[in-house]
This record gives structure tokens, sequence and C-alpha cells, in this order.
């Protein structure tokens, strides 16, 4: 199923088109409500909506840092709480925040994902 291929240990890469591959299904909500009532609604089913469901919640919660909450390289700490911001590591900001590396790259793809998820959870609740 293709909801497996959004667990850890596959590549980020297929992760990505995965996650495009969802976001167009969850703009689309005639196919939503199609898919809800032909597998989760029967009985003795597979409960496609509620595997994606689950799926999108374990991949945004996979990463927290990949949206703001965590270590972050360029501003040091941030805490989970609006109050908090520890900006101990301030004094490299903007001497390499344009170029590309491994470590931000895979950030930004990670982060990327996270929006996906977030896009194609909204696009649910329109439902």
């Amino acid at each position: 199923m293709f909801i497996k291929v959004l667990e850890p240990e596959n590549p980020l890469w297929q992760r990505v088109l995965l996650m495009e591959i969802f976001r167009g299904v969850c703009a689309d909500s005639a196919l939503l409500r199609s898919i809800y009532s032909w597998y989760d609604r029967m009985e003795h089913s597979t409960n496609v909506f509620q595997d994606m469901i689950n799926a999108f919640g374990k991949l945004a919660a996979e990463r927290p840092q990949a949206v703001g909450v965590g270590v972050n390289p360029m501003i040091g700490h941030v805490h989970q709480g609006r109050d908090s911001l520890d900006i101990g590591g301030i004094g490299g900001i903007g001497t390499d925040v344009g170029g590309l590396s491994v470590a931000t790259s895979t950030m930004k793809v990670q982060w990327y994902v996270c929006l996906i998820v977030y896009m194609c959870l909204c696009g649910i609740l329109m439902v």
C-alpha cells in the first residue's frame, strides 16, 4: 500500500513524491468522500482513510524541528512555547543561509514534507 512508503526507513525523495500524490487526493473532496465510502464505511474492509490520517499524524510528529520546534542551528534552541526563544547561536546568521548543503537542503525537504502534510490535513478538514 502507498501509505507504507511514508515510513521513516524509506528514502526522503520517495516520501516527498508520495506526499505530492496525497496532496492531489486531499484537494479533491469528492474523491476523499468516495475513499471513505468505498473502504472505511464498509465492514471487514481496509480503513484506507483512517490509515492515511494516521500516517499524516506520524509524519508530522516525526521531525518537529522541521516546523520550528527543537534545535535550529541558525538561531539556537527554540522551545515549544511562544514565550521563550533562546538565540544564543545567532552570531552566524546570514553567513551561509543562501547556499545549499546536504544539511540545509535535507532540512528544507523535511520542512516541505511537513507543509504538504498540513495542506493535506486542511484539505480533509474542508470536506
